[in-house]
């Protein structure tokens, strides 16, 4: 009996740790397959995983050379780059900046009119330092530094009321179609530059001598006098300096023109706030400072001047400008001498001298109108 009770009790300890799991039979659903519908299925989107690129950056490639400088060698450039900073010192480059400030925005807008490179620019730095004033003492005047020969064969003119080789429109226009025709006839803007500077024809006996020549053939290799070549490699310098960065024109001033019948500089000062310097700087045609009320003059001003219709009356002088000098009689003069030899009537001279007789005497004084009085530019004493 006590086995049986021990059997029962261990059968029912081993039903108590291991529970009976019920087990269910699923009956199988039969599908239709022609009305049985696909049920979408759901795909998760898969994580998108950023790849940072590396930055990858380029220099930007240089600007392009110059007209004039295009086709130099290395060695040439570097020469050149070395040339002005001993050629153009910061004293000297201070004085150009100063003087270009009154005329080099018409020189500009002459070179981009006619289709020459702008570089062209630093050729009065050269040539004149930027004073219009300035005259050599060849007889070179101007910005561009024209002997009057070459002047008159370019069309300018001189006159007592105007000088066209200190005129900064006229005298760039004529620079402009010279420097186009040497570009043409000798290809190369070296050659054109050195045959600005020596004639062309002695340029040409140059080249029929040496030889033709290209700019890959160096800069010492120019075919032209000691003088031009020099010459030559100081605009190249100038203009690579600019390409550089290293010696740059201030910004250029905007200018108009006005038209004035009759003009007194300092009664134009007053009415534009400017100097009678500055307004002489800005005009450098101008022989005198006070012309008749039948001289039709172009003035140029800068933009910012103040202009009205009551300052052009202000800029006319007010007097008929009739005025006189004293002179002496010489031994052998008549009435009609003296008027011949001031370029008056003898009416005008009767007229200055009321009480005058018939008869003259050695050292007697007279009157002589003068119509045009010499109001002289002073600038141009400075040159």
């Amino acid at each position: 009996m006590f086995r049986i009770a021990l059997f029962i009790i261990f059968a029912s300890v081993l039903t108590a740790c291991h529970p009976q799991h019920k087990t269910t039979t699923v009956k199988p659903v039969e599908i239709n397959p022609k009305t049985a519908a696909i049920a979408p299925v759901k795909v998760e989107p898969r994580p998108r995983i950023s790849i940072t690129q590396p930055q990858i950056t380029f220099d930007a490639p240089p600007p392009p050379l110059p007209s004039l400088l295009q086709g130099l060698s290395q060695d040439d450039l570097t020469m050149l780059e070395q040339r002005a900073e001993k050629s153009f010192p910061t004293p000297h480059w201070k004085v150009v900046a100063k003087n270009s400030r009154f005329v080099r925005s018409r020189v500009v807008d002459v070179l981009h009119e006619v289709g020459l490179p702008a570089e062209l620019q630093v050729i009065p730095a050269i040539e004149s330092r930027y004073n219009p004033y300035a005259v050599s003492s060849a007889g070179a005047a101007g910005l561009w530094q024209f002997m009057p020969s070459t002047a008159r064969g370019l069309g300018l003119q001189c006159s007592d009321d105007l000088n066209e080789l200190r005129d900064v429109e006229k005298s760039t226009r004529a620079a402009a179609r010279y420097l186009q025709a040497l570009q043409e006839r000798f290809t190369y803007w070296p050659l054109a530059l050195a045959a600005y500077n020596c004639g062309p024809t002695r340029l040409a006996k140059f080249l029929k001598k040496e030889g033709d020549w290209q700019p890959a053939d160096g800069l010492n290799a120019l075919p032209a006098p000691r003088a031009s070549k020099a010459y030559v490699k100081n605009i190249l310098s100038l203009a690579y300096a600019g390409h550089n960065g290293t010696r740059i024109f201030p910004q250029a001033e905007t200018v108009r023109y006005v038209q004035q019948r009759g003009l007194d500089i300092r009664h134009l000062s007053k009415a534009t706030h400017l100097s009678a310097e500055t307004l002489l700087r800005y005009n450098p045609q101008l022989e005198r400072t006070r012309y008749q009320s039948t001289a039709n003059i172009a003035l140029c001003l800068p933009d910012n001047a103040p202009w009205q219709s009551n300052h052009a009356r202000q800029a006319t002088s007010s007097r008929s400008h009739q005025h006189s000098k004293r002179i002496t009689v010489k031994q052998g003069d008549s009435l009609w001498k003296i008027a011949h030899r001031h370029h008056i009537t003898l009416s005008q001279l009767r007229q200055a001298n009321r009480h005058l007789k018939k008869i003259l005497h050695p050292g007697q004084k007279l009157r002589v109108p003068i119509k045009y009085p010499r109001w002289r530019n002073p600038l141009c004493q400075d040159s």
